[in-house]
């Protein structure tokens, strides 16, 4: 199976996605409402580590996630179809 991975760093409650990563659409959020969205997308949380901002860690954590690529083709296909009914 292949997959497809994507991070968000962690720090003071909030998930914010890697720009330009699957995650990057859902935006910034608390951890609930951010962990719920992910898996409605397929998005499974696989590992959390130190995120190393400075030589010091100040709390932040990266957060990463994987998915199947074929979830990624079956959103982009149904994001499409919607956009065509919308015309």
């Amino acid at each position: 199976m292949q997959w497809e991975y994507a991070h968000a760093t962690y720090k003071d409650g909030i998930l914010d996605p890697h720009i330009g990563e699957g995650l990057a659409e859902i935006g910034h959020d608390s951890v609930g409402p951010f962990l719920d969205e992910a898996g409605k997308r397929g998005w499974e949380l696989c590992a959390a580590l130190p995120y190393p901002t400075t030589r010091e860690n100040d709390g932040t954590q990266a957060v990463i996630f994987k998915r199947p690529v074929r979830i990624k083709a079956t959103l982009v296909a149904e994001q499409t179809r919607r956009a065509h009914f919308r015309h």
